[in-house]
């Protein structure tokens, strides 16, 4: 598979590929997705089948559809018009950045999902395909459990969960130099795993939103045979990692984020709902933030706003500025109780409050909220495979 950069840095691959007759994996604002069959095998290891995900993985559903991925698939973000193509290139661009760039371990592939490129005839982004996401595992897996059962997988695979998503958000924000400005439990993928407990490896993924806190990193081909090894890990959508040794790149003046996508209310950070012009620029605290709302609903199987909001959006949009989501998830009884259930004598409220601190001057840090979830927990996982 060879790659070639463009004047404007973005990796381009010509790679053929045939479209399946499958129905999309996902329908975007700007894009759909689409399984695909490379030409050629570029993948280094294939999909496990349902057969090779441990027994613990809450994912009896989904793993089904692991089995038929056993061959080199890609998934292809396709836009959806001529705006969506502005849209997935400068998500391409960001992408091939991270991807240029293979830092001192741990690689890019263990937290994003791996990107093959850029289809220059088309303007589709191409990666590897996985088909379960976080919220799937929220809504059909979780969901599906009596309150015992979920009470219990939570507390074993929370913790482990939690620790993978803040060390690969500090690697973002400190290594690739990338805020994602879009964490949700929908742009996060599933990659089955056979070691440890946690019997899957979350993966950030769908940059399209995202802004680079180093718009100067370079961006080279990948060198020969480093393709295949940066993508050892199956995903659905895209990535990046540059490696930043001086402090002062992480922070520049003038971050720019993609003049056309933006965030989701319910995950937005409030000093992002501010209506200011130039509009408030995304921050790795936002991400923070985002990841936390993300948290809460993993932990009470909803978004934190809708029991109070009862679908009046205007009342949602107010809760979302006061920046009490701990607070207004207590207010539901149901989902009260679903976080004392999982916490077993953590004070996990007191610790979601960390995150999602209404100033983002008080807001922790993704490796420093990582670490007290470790300590709190008793164990530290630095790849997501640990034993609690």
């Amino acid at each position: 598979m060879a790659i070639r950069v463009s004047a404007d840095g973005v990796w381009e691959n010509a790679t053929a590929y045939t479209l399946t007759n499958d129905a999309p994996l996902g329908v975007g604002a700007w894009s759909s997705v689409h399984l695909a069959i490379p030409s050629e095998d570029c993948r280094s290891i294939s999909a496990p089948a349902a057969a090779d995900t441990p027994p613990a993985t809450p994912v009896g559903r989904s793993t089904q559809g692991f089995s038929r991925l056993t061959a080199a698939v890609w998934a292809v973000k396709a836009p959806i018009n001529k705006t969506a193509q502005t849209v997935i290139r400068s998500e391409a661009r960001i992408l091939s950045r991270i991807f240029s760039h293979q830092p001192q371990p741990p690689p890019p592939a263990q937290y994003v999902v791996p990107f093959h490129g850029l289809d220059p005839q088309t303007g589709n982004l191409v990666m590897d395909a996985l088909p379960l996401t976080l919220d799937d595992f929220i809504n059909e897996d979780l969901a599906a459990l009596p309150e015992p059962r979920r009470a219990a997988l939570l507390a074993d695979v929370f913790p482990l969960l939690a620790q993978h998503l803040l060390a690969g958000l500090d690697w973002l924000h400190t290594a690739a130099g990338v805020v994602h400005a879009d964490i949700k439990p929908s742009n996060i993928l599933l990659r089955p795993t056979r070691a440890g407990q946690l019997a899957f490896t979350p993966l950030y993924t769908d940059f399209s939103a995202a802004l680079s806190l180093r718009p100067d990193a370079p961006v080279t081909p990948p060198p020969a045979n480093s393709t295949s090894a940066a993508t050892t890990t199956p995903p659905t959508s895209p990535t990046h990692a540059v490696r930043l040794s001086d402090p002062s790149h992480q922070q520049p003046s003038h971050p720019t984020p993609s003049p056309f996508a933006a965030g989701t209310w319910d995950f937005l950070a409030p000093e992002l709902c501010r209506a200011t012009t130039p509009p408030p620029v995304p921050t790795p605290s936002s991400d923070v933030y985002a990841l936390g709302i993300t948290f809460l609903t993993l932990l009470t199987g909803a978004s934190p706003f809708d029991a109070v909001a009862q679908g009046n959006a205007i009342r949602r949009r107010e809760m979302i500025r006061v920046g009490d989501a701990v607070g207004f998830a207590a207010m539901d009884a149901r989902g009260g109780k679903r976080v004392r259930d999982v916490a077993r004598g953590m004070r996990l409220a007191g610790w979601l409050r960390a995150g999602l601190a209404k100033s983002a001057e008080k807001r922790v840090a993704a490796r420093e909220w990582g670490g007290w979830v470790a300590a709190a927990f008793g164990r530290r996982s630095g790849d997501g495979g640990s034993e609690a």
